[in-house]
C-alpha cells in the first residue's frame, strides 16, 4: 500500500519506494491511500524506463490529463444528443 501525507510518501515494500520516488513538493497535495495492481506499478516503472515520464507523479498526472479530457468530452457529447434530440422532438411535434 502507498500513503501520501503531505510532502511524504509511505510504503510498505521497498520496491514500491523505488517506483514511487514522488517529488511532493508543491503546495496544495493532499493525502490519499492508494494500491496498485502489479501490472499498473510495472507499468508506471515502464513509462519512467522508457523516458515517457520522470516520475511516477509525472504518469499519474498525464493519466489525469487524459481522464480529464475525455470526461469533458464525453460530456459535450451528451448535451450534443441532448440538443439534437430536443430538435427532433420539436420537428415532430410541428407535423
Amino acid at each position: 500500500m502507498i500513503s501520501f501525507v503531505g510532502d511524504s510518501l509511505s510504503v510498505d515494500d521497498r520496491s514500491t519506494a523505488e517506483i514511487l520516488d514522488l517529488h511532493l513538493n508543491r503546495s496544495g497535495v493532499k493525502s490519499m491511500n492508494i494500491q496498485l495492481k502489479s501490472e499498473q506499478e510495472q507499468f508506471i516503472r515502464s513509462q519512467i524506463d522508457r523516458g515517457e515520464c520522470q516520475t511516477a507523479e509525472d504518469v499519474i498526472s498525464e493519466a489525469f490529463k487524459l481522464l480529464e479530457a475525455r470526461t469533458k468530452k464525453i460530456e459535450e457529447l451528451r448535451q450534443k444528443i441532448a440538443v439534437g434530440t430536443a430538435e427532433i422532438a420539436n420537428r415532430q411535434m410541428e407535423k
